[in-house]
């Protein structure tokens, strides 16, 4: 073998040993850190929405109160006011009075006759017709006997509608003119939980906290899975660094014999 070949084995020799000692190695963090967890989401507190602030009330343009119809107050729905006035026809008494015509307003009549012998007796005695009163009275058949009259005019509040507007305050934001706005969390995408890759050693911390139980982590397939991804990479780099180690040893032998 000649000098150059000798270099070029030496070179491969020396990448052939850092391959099999770094790769191994760094495929162990990789491998163990790749571990999903899901945690809740710390920007919605598990939500999957978060606040944007605050947007003009469509309800009422933001001015905290809107219109509704109801019955006017001022005359109760009828569209008109009224009011009372004394009759005309009977002068706000209901009812009239009349003399009586048998009696003249006296109660009683004179009764003239004659005794057993023939001589003329006079003598008074209750009004059959008006019953001693003198009088007659009658109601009044243009107010009933009431001795008023109802008159009607237009309602000044609604006009003759029996509806007035008013406003009452807005249902939708309380009157305050605004209302929140909500919108999807962009850390989670509105499922309220967030997956991160974690380790060997803080998967099996987490575990336990969740359960404190060694069982129950022992038996769940997902450390199982986890102990795999980690400790199978680590054995295989400890299995290929003690090959590398050992072709080394033989390689600087080899180079000691030679010289």
């Amino acid at each position: 073998m000649n000098t150059q070949e000798h270099e070029n084995h030496i070179k491969l020799k020396y990448i052939i040993l850092a391959v099999l000692l770094v790769v191994p190695m760094l495929c162990v963090p990789v491998c163990a850190s790749s571990h999903s967890v899901a945690t809740t989401c710390s920007s919605c507190d598990g939500s999957g929405v978060v606040f944007l602030g605050y947007e003009t009330c469509p309800s009422c343009g933001g001015n905290g109160f809107t219109y509704e119809d109801a019955a006017c107050s001022m005359c109760g729905g009828f569209g008109y006011t009224e009011y009372e006035i004394a009759c005309s026809n009977c002068g706000g008494v209901g009812s009239f009075m009349e003399m009586c015509s048998d009696c003249s307003g006296m109660g009683t009549i004179t009764i003239y006759d004659t005794d057993g012998e023939g001589n003329p007796v006079e003598y008074t005695e209750t009004c059959s017709t008006c019953g001693g009163i003198g009088f007659f009275y009658y109601t009044c058949d243009t107010c009933l006997g009431s001795g008023a009259l109802t008159e009607y005019t237009m309602c000044g509040d609604c006009g003759t509608s029996g509806i007035v507007s008013q406003t009452v305050d807005c249902t939708t934001c309380d009157g305050s003119g605004n209302i929140k706005a909500y919108g999807t969390c962009a850390n989670c995408d509105g499922t309220g939980v967030v997956y991160s890759l974690v380790d060997y050693f803080t998967y099996v911390n987490m575990k336990l906290m969740e359960d404190s139980s060694w069982l129950t982590v022992l038996t769940d397939p997902s450390y199982m899975f986890a102990y795999i991804l980690y400790c199978l990479p680590a054995c295989i780099a400890v299995l290929v660094s003690a090959l590398g180690i050992r072709k080394a040893i033989a390689f600087i032998r080899d180079t000691m014999n030679s010289a």
